[in-house]
């Protein structure tokens, strides 16, 4: 693992937000809420540094919002079909099962 790159990456991303605090705000801060056209200025930002991991921060701090949380309940379920279709009946019903009972057993 070459750690000096990993470090100058996180470093990298930790200017941009000094740079941006708009956007560190949004992702940082619990109660800073925006509006749909926002998160979409916000995710062309990250998207454009190359940020992918803030990427997904981003999307699961924000799935409450109406508008977001309506996109990505609805891409998540287009991604279930899709998957049910590629792996079958059976194969769905035992993978969830499989991650029910996990989940009981950490819970």
């Amino acid at each position: 693992m070459n750690e000096p790159t990993t470090g100058n990456r996180t470093a990298e991303m930790i200017k941009w937000l000094a740079n941006h605090p708009g956007i560190q705000r949004m992702l940082c801060q619990d109660e800073y809420e925006s509006g749909a056209d926002e998160f979409l200025e916000i995710l062309d930002a990250l998207e454009k540094q190359g940020y992918y991991e803030m990427i997904y921060i981003f999307l699961m701090k924000n799935q409450c919002h109406r508008v977001v949380g309506n996109a990505i309940d609805k891409w998540f379920t287009e991604l279930l079909a899709d998957a049910w279709a590629k792996a079958g009946n059976q194969q769905i019903c035992r993978e969830m099962k499989e991650r029910i009972q996990n989940e009981m057993a950490v819970s």
